[in-house]
């Protein structure tokens, strides 16, 4: 079995690391390729789209899509000689990640895919792929994406459009790209994206749910949690903790602001991921730190907090929710998105405020402590549902063609 994986990164980042627990869960007699788009990967398979890119010059070829407001379709000739190395690779099976990203031509590749008839997973991290330029809309509370966008009101978001709106355009043009590949799956990473893109142009492709996974060999209840009591004097505190890659409106930080003021005395929340701005602004009451990339930092955090609070008004799978779980940690969120699907631990609150919040918080204060079941969030859980599905479609492949 020869598998090909395309994202904007190979090991960095949530996608990237999802890409390589699959690579490091096939078995040696599997050939594994990673085509990417920025920065370095040490992973001997791995070709990079546009090679001897320094960061400048990738940080100016993104901007031109924020002025323009048309993403997902440059590096055309970058993408044709791409082309051409997988038809080297000969790989059973092309699976795609996040092909947004400006590193990569959706057009050119889908008429490569189609043209060669390659069987194909296409995991949707987000919802750009059926939109006309977002990546997600429930905030913004808009459903423009069902019949074709227009009038884009969400334009300050990722991918961020300066000056023009070409919405429709991208919408229609995306419908015609995406559609009409033979041998496509779609996999979601919560039930909430597949009812989603069930609604969408993409709607006729089959549709799959795997939940992303972590590293519950990292990600488990840590003893030893002094030395973060310590620096912060929380000895005497009980812990609510947020954690973001960065944090905005749409994860929920006016909602710990909020929170702060009507808490007890006896807890103290802590906030991971601010910027320094952000951190400056908040009431003394609340503990801002920067983002890290210490796995064990953040494990020592989620074992020391009472409750993991995740306000978001905007998500698909969120793996923090996991990650807490998995050191032991209640999770209190919203009925967001996918949110709700991974909490095995911890309460799901209906209405969207702070009060809902610290109502929940008082609940966890009365239950009992609970055993959750940790396989289901580990990312070998993850990786061996992808490698069964390759091996479906690859048997079907073959016995659609006699080879069987």
């Amino acid at each position: 079995m020869r598998i090909l994986q395309i994202n904007a990164y190979c090991g960095y980042g949530s996608t990237g690391r999802i890409v390589m627990d699959i690579v490091n869960s096939l078995t040696p007699e599997n050939d594994a390729y990673v085509m990417y788009g920025f920065f370095k990967s040490e992973y001997q398979n791995a070709i990079k789209i546009l090679p001897g890119y320094g960061w400048f010059t990738v940080k100016r070829k993104i901007l031109m899509p924020r002025i323009t407001g048309i993403s997902g379709f440059s590096r055309y000739s970058a993408t044709k000689k791409a082309m051409k190395l997988i038809d080297q690779c000969k790989p059973d099976v092309i699976h795609l990640h996040n092909i947004h990203g400006e590193y990569i031509h959706c057009g050119v590749l889908f008429n490569y895919l189609k043209k060669n008839n390659i069987p194909v997973v296409w995991t949707l991290h987000d919802c750009w792929a059926f939109t006309g330029r977002c990546s997600y809309f429930d905030y913004a509370k808009c459903e423009k994406w069902k019949k074709g966008c227009f009038s884009c009101k969400n334009r300050k978001v990722y991918p961020i459009t300066y000056l023009f709106d070409f919405s429709r355009m991208l919408w229609k043009r995306k419908k015609t790209t995406f559609q009409g590949v033979n041998n496509l799956t779609i996999v979601t990473p919560s039930n909430w994206l597949a009812s989603k893109v069930k609604e969408s142009f993409l709607g006729k492709y089959p549709i799959t749910v795997i939940h992303n996974g972590v590293d519950t060999n990292a990600f488990v209840k840590q003893n030893d949690i002094s030395s973060i009591l310590n620096k912060y004097h929380l000895n005497n505190k009980k812990i609510l903790l947020g954690v973001a890659s960065a944090w905005s409106q749409r994860k929920g930080l006016s909602f710990f602001i909020e929170l702060s003021h009507k808490l007890p005395e006896e807890y103290r929340i802590v906030l991971i991921g601010l910027s320094e701005k952000q951190i400056a602004d908040l009431p003394h009451s609340i503990i801002g730190i920067k983002r890290t990339d210490s796995i064990q930092e953040l494990a020592q955090w989620y074992s020391a907090a009472t409750a993991f609070i995740n306000p978001t008004l905007e998500d698909n799978y969120p793996t923090t929710n996991v990650e807490a779980q998995a050191c032991g940690t209640p999770v209190i969120t919203f009925r967001t998105g996918g949110s709700p699907e991974s909490i095995q631990y911890g309460f799901i609150t209906e209405r969207k405020d702070s009060d809902s919040i610290l109502d929940a918080i008082n609940l966890l204060n009365s239950s009992e402590s609970k055993t959750i079941d940790r396989s289901v969030y580990s990312r070998e859980y993850s990786a061996r549902q992808y490698i069964s599905l390759y091996t479906d479609i690859i048997q079907k492949r073959r016995h659609e063609c006699g080879l069987q």
